[in-house]
């Protein structure tokens, strides 16, 4: 956790487990973020706790915690960023913990990303026509990648994206249309060429003449005037 101004360090915490409205939860399984080394390096507040996505079960509740809700026992999967808000769902048998630990931070990155910065309709809100429009999901094989390219397509996007070769079978089995070597020198003319340089949406990073929105993970700062860019710091506020 982090603590004053010093180094990250760890420490003991006492979980009693009797807050009003939280759950006590016995973790199984965890999965590691870039937003856990960010909230070291660029969001130092103290008593912000390192760590996000978790699997496990409930061992304890709140009195005011409504039992259809919860129940002793119950396998849930969660995200918790900082000391600020957390989300758990019923994580079902058929899924494992380690399954269930990745349900987190690539998930919601993604829909922030699509549906809060790009404004693309979500797949509950999709219009009856939709107009065929190329988004480019750059790295497409990591977790927030293939996130994005699966919430993307049930947009009614179509999905171009980047990654090693030995993984262009896994990105087009989750929607990508067109596939290329993100080590390729060629691949922004390939991509250029394949939408006729009318590229305006991007996870990131390569756009037509005439511009477009960029969402990254990482601060970038865009020098051309016509592409607008966004930095992704997971936020859980707006959800909880």
């Amino acid at each position: 956790m982090l603590e004053d101004n010093l180094p990250t360090m760890m420490k003991a915490l006492v979980t009693t487990g009797k807050g009003g409205c939280g759950c006590l939860i016995k973790v199984h399984s965890v999965a590691q973020n870039p937003t856990d080394w960010k909230t070291v390096a660029l969001r130092r507040e103290e008593g912000n706790i390192i760590g996000c996505d978790f699997s496990g079960v409930v061992v304890k509740m709140g009195r005011e915690v409504p039992s259809e809700l919860r129940f002793i026992g119950e396998r849930v999967a969660g995200i918790v960023h900082g000391a600020f808000c957390s989300i758990t769902l019923s994580l079902p048998d058929s899924w494992s913990f380690e399954h269930g630990a990745q349900l987190g931070v690539a998930c919601f990155t993604a829909c922030q990303c699509l549906y809060q910065y790009l404004h693309l309709p979500t797949p509950l809100g999709i219009p009856e026509s939709v107009p065929e429009e190329f988004i480019l999901v750059w790295s497409g094989a990591t977790s927030t990648g293939q996130y994005v390219i699966q919430f993307a397509k049930l947009s009614g996007l179509r999905i171009i994206t980047t990654c090693s070769p030995r993984n262009f079978d896994l990105v087009k089995s989750l929607g990508a249309e067109l596939v290329f070597d993100y080590a390729d020198s060629y691949t922004f003319k390939h991509i250029l060429t394949a939408t006729q340089g009318r590229l305006t949406m991007a996870v990131p990073k390569s756009f037509g003449e005439s511009g477009g929105n960029l969402a990254a993970l990482l601060p970038i700062k865009s020098h051309i005037p016509s592409v607008k860019t966004e930095w992704h710091f997971l936020n859980l506020s707006c959800l909880c």
